[in-house]
């Protein structure tokens, strides 16, 4: 069976691997601890969905006090690059910091 649909929030992950995720179309991962190389390794790793529907990729949430992930406008590049849009906990565009 293939993984269209991942759902981690709140769980204090620090890294998400995608290897083996080709048909990923939703990920959830918001108020986790994913920072830095680990936030550009999985931006990198997101399945490349142009030509298909846009991904969704919900990694942020603003005025939550347990939110520790930290992307980038680089990193939100990355994801857009290959079709995903970057979002908030509230469904609005998140362009990264």
């Amino acid at each position: 069976a293939s993984i269209e649909y991942i759902f981690s929030v709140g769980n204090q992950i620090t890294s998400v691997d995608l290897n083996n995720c080709t048909d990923l179309r939703t990920l959830h991962c918001r108020t986790n601890e994913i920072t830095g190389e680990n936030m550009t390794d999985l931006v990198k790793d997101l399945p490349d969905r142009n030509e298909k529907t846009t991904g969704i990729f919900m990694v942020y949430a603003s005025g939550d006090s347990r939110e520790e992930n930290v992307i980038t406008k680089a990193d939100v590049a990355i994801a857009k690059a290959k079709n995903w849009i970057v979002i908030d906990w509230n469904n609005t565009e998140y362009e990264g910091i």
